[in-house]
């Protein structure tokens, strides 16, 4: 199984229910499936059980953000800058 890509938000957000249920993952996984996230959290009500429970077991990458993508792309394309 490979790790999925989540936003940073959701990163994040994950990283805050995992302090909260002291590292069990189990708990985050039950407060999910309850639809139980609030504040810091609610970045992950819209997250699918399975994206969240592979995150938590097996891992994930943060997806870029248009500005990591716009850098990508003018990287991959010097010539657009330099106008060559």
């Amino acid at each position: 199984m490979e790790k999925v890509m989540i936003a940073k938000e959701e990163a994040v957000a994950l990283e805050s229910a995992l302090e909260i249920g002291g590292g069990n993952k189990a708990n985050v996984v039950q407060w999910h499936a309850n639809d139980l996230w609030e504040g810091d959290q609610a970045e992950l009500i819209g997250m699918y059980l399975n994206t969240l429970c592979t995150a938590l077991y097996v891992g994930y990458e943060i997806e870029p953000g248009p500005e990591e993508k716009v850098l990508e792309y003018y990287q991959k394309n010097p010539d657009i800058v330099t106008g060559k």
